[in-house]
Parts: C-alpha cells; sequence; structure tokens
C-alpha cells in the first residue's frame, strides 16, 4: 500500500467524518437540500477507500499527492464533480432497463467464455 495514497484516505476519512457531524445538526429540510451533495461525497470517498483498501489502483502516487496538498480533497473533488459534464443518469437508465429486462426474464449476463483445452 503507497504511503501517501494511505495519507490522503486518512486525510479524506477525516474530512468526512467532519462533514457527517456538520449535515447532522442541519435541520431535516436542509439535510434533503443536501442529500445529492452527501451522495456525491460519499461515492468519492468511497473510490478514494477503495483505491487504497482494495488495491484498485485507480490514483497514481502522484495523483494521490496532488489531491493530498488539498486542504479538503472530497470537497475539492466535489466541487470539480459540479463543474463536469459528466453525470449518472446514464448509467442509472442503463439500470432501469437491466432491470426491467431481469423482470421479464431477458437479462442475459455476459457468460465468458471457458477455456477448453484438450
Amino acid at each position: 500500500m503507497s504511503k501517501i495514497k494511505e495519507q490522503l484516505f486518512e486525510k479524506a476519512k477525516k474530512e468526512q467524518a467532519e462533514y457527517h457531524n456538520e449535515v447532522q445538526h442541519l435541520s431535516k429540510d436542509k439535510i434533503i437540500e443536501k442529500a445529492y451533495e452527501i451522495s456525491i461525497r460519499q461515492e468519492i470517498y468511497s473510490i478514494l477507500e477503495a483505491d487504497v483498501i482494495y488495491g484498485n489502483n485507480f490514483l497514481s502516487d502522484n495523483q494521490a499527492q496532488v489531491l493530498l496538498s488539498s486542504k479538503f480533497p472530497v470537497a475539492e473533488i466535489y466541487e470539480e464533480w459540479l463543474g463536469n459534464d459528466y453525470n449518472s443518469c446514464q448509467d442509472i437508465r442503463q439500470t432501469v432497463i437491466d432491470c426491467v429486462d431481469v423482470m421479464q426474464g431477458e437479462f442475459v449476463p455476459y457468460s465468458f467464455p471457458q477455456n477448453r483445452s484438450r
């Protein structure tokens, strides 16, 4: 495990804990207003966590170092997310189609070819 990535993960973990503590003290209406932010920030944190805990190697050490230089890396990534053209609607649309296919019994998961050595 990379020391840099471990430091980034610990920093993100602390940031998320502080963020959750702040959110818990908000009114129910404010929490509902922040639901999207809460969800996306958790996704960002999960990606960073998987990179360290499961060794996904999503980030290079250099990229992790750049993020580590940020005072609040999760918030900074979230702000970048808000300003980009990416969206999760395509993934959700595909999930809707997959769900319908499963419900209709038409979903056929991809089957990897078996090695048939003789």
